[in-house]
């Protein structure tokens, strides 16, 4: 399933003969540069005006109109003169968008020293028959736990719908489909054990149905089945830091602090040794107070750090014998000087 996004741009020349204007700043005002159209069914016509106005006592040129595809551009001036104000016409054919679409048109406006005048032109493209909130699942579970989720299948054609079949390339989870009111809308529930595999993946989901436009849904299935041993986050980013602001500010360390979390849910008397082969950190370690997890609070040593980029790992002992050891990455920027 595709969803249009800013990925790029097609350029539509818009050709004027020389107005005598000069290389002054324009003043152009947009009645509404952010045009959003709401919800429209595949297929839809969407087209809008904006409505620009010079505020200037001299014609300004439009010399280019970039857009988002598949935006198209119906009409716009050459020109617009002192004073007055013109229409940018914009349409958009949904017929080759499913779901948000964020659109972008810009207009350069020819000898003027300001930046592009900048339009927005977004909304959702839903199917006739269409996933709801969203064709995709984002279950989490631990180890040996069931998750569920569910989401909807709704139709919004005449002809009762059938859901034919559910299909997928994997035993990772399993699916079920209920009958919320028949011929119009199904409950899809995804039931994620935890017994399977570690680790985060997607896969797949195929929904045949009845109807001629929509005879195929396709949905996500993110899962992430965490092992009984864990941690949050996955990784630690300590991010760009002026290297001098630090070193005469000690306040700063704290600020820049990081805490990780390291859990063993469920159980008792969860012990962790704590490590790194990165220098210049400094790692104080906690254990909560149900002795199934630990704090560790990572923040710089002052005095020893370098500019450069960081790149290291935090490395974990456990007492755990399926996960006697753990690594984490851990990565950041010290810069000379303050960026600005």
């Amino acid at each position: 399933m595709h969803t249009a996004r800013t990925f790029g741009l097609i350029v539509c020349l818009v050709t004027a003969s020389a107005t005598g204007a000069t290389a002054r700043a324009s003043q152009i005002t947009v009645v509404d540069a952010d045009f959003n159209f709401g919800r429209v069914l595949k297929g839809t016509i969407v087209e809008h005006q904006f409505v620009l106005k010079n505020g200037r006592a001299v014609p300004l040129v439009i010399g280019a109109v970039t857009l988002t595809p598949p935006l198209t551009l119906v009409a716009a001036p050459a020109s617009i003169a002192a004073g007055t104000q013109a229409i940018v016409r914009v349409r958009l054919d949904t017929s080759r968008v499913t779901g948000l679409f964020e659109g972008r048109i810009a207009l350069s406006i020819a000898e003027a020293d300001e930046a592009n005048v900048d339009l927005t032109f977004t909304g959702t493209v839903y199917q006739t028959v269409e996933a709801v909130p969203r064709p995709a699942f984002f279950v989490v579970t631990e180890r040996g736990q069931t998750q569920e989720q569910s989401i909807e299948l709704v139709s919004h054609e005449s002809d009762p719908l059938v859901i034919k079949g559910v299909s997928y390339p994997t035993d990772h989870f399993a699916t079920r489909v209920e009958t919320i009111e028949a011929g119009k809308r199904y409950r899809l529930t995804l039931t994620l054990d935890g017994t399977g595999a570690g680790g985060r993946r997607t896969d797949p989901i195929i929904v045949t149905t009845s109807s001629r436009s929509t005879p195929v849904v396709r949905i996500a299935a993110n899962t992430f089945v965490r092992e009984r041993v864990y941690t949050f986050p996955e990784s630690v980013d300590l991010g760009s830091f002026p290297l001098g602001a630090v070193e005469a500010n000690p306040a700063l360390l704290e600020k820049l602090a990081q805490t990780l979390m390291v859990y063993r849910k469920g159980t008792r008397g969860f012990d962790v040794k704590v490590s790194t082969d990165l220098d210049g950190l400094d790692i104080r370690a906690e254990r909560g107070p149900l002795g199934d997890r630990w704090q560790l609070t990572i923040s710089l040593k002052r005095g020893s750090l370098k500019p450069g980029p960081l790149k290291g790992a935090i490395l974990l002992e456990t007492n755990d014998p399926e996960f006697p050891r753990l690594s984490v990455p851990i990565s950041g920027l010290a810069i000379l000087s303050e960026r600005r």
